[in-house]
């Protein structure tokens, strides 16, 4: 990996792969051919753990406050998260990355609470253990829409 690089690698194309950061997208198995190709709902940029740099670098900066502190209060921390899934869904391995805590923190101590406060979604609510599932978070109300439109 390059000095100037997160940890999450980018390619040719801008996108990452932040599940496997070692290995880049290849353009001749790309789902995103064109730079004018539509995203439908089952290839979206958002499938299996695929965000475009500018994206990425947005949520980076959002997560940077907690990234960079050993400790954040708990306020601080849910307020964090559910921003970071406001405009996209993100796998549990995403928000470890962006915010710096360990996957199994995440899944068993941050994710939990907030599913059962309702400040956010799974992505796939009718299968929970889905391998490409992410969070998404709600609105105020907990109505079960996203804050904003994806």
């Amino acid at each position: 990996m390059r000095a100037d690089q997160s940890p999450a690698c980018a390619n040719d194309s801008g996108l990452f792969d932040i599940e496997n950061p070692a290995i880049l997208h290849k353009d001749g198995n790309s789902q995103h051919k064109g730079e004018s190709s539509q995203h439908n709902a089952e290839s979206s940029q958002h499938k299996n753990g695929m965000i475009d740099q500018r994206q990425w670098q947005i949520l980076e900066s959002l997560a940077e406050a907690m990234r960079n502190k050993k400790r954040v209060s708990a306020q601080d921390r849910d307020n964090i998260i559910t921003g970071l899934c406001k405009n996209s869904p993100l796998t549990a391995k995403q928000i470890s990355i962006l915010i710096g805590r360990k996957l199994s923190t995440v899944s068993i101590h941050y994710l939990p609470r907030l599913l059962k406060e309702g400040r956010i979604r799974l992505k796939y609510s009718d299968r929970p253990n889905h391998p490409d599932q992410a969070y998404v978070a709600l609105r105020p109300d907990g109505n079960g829409h996203p804050e904003t439109s994806m």
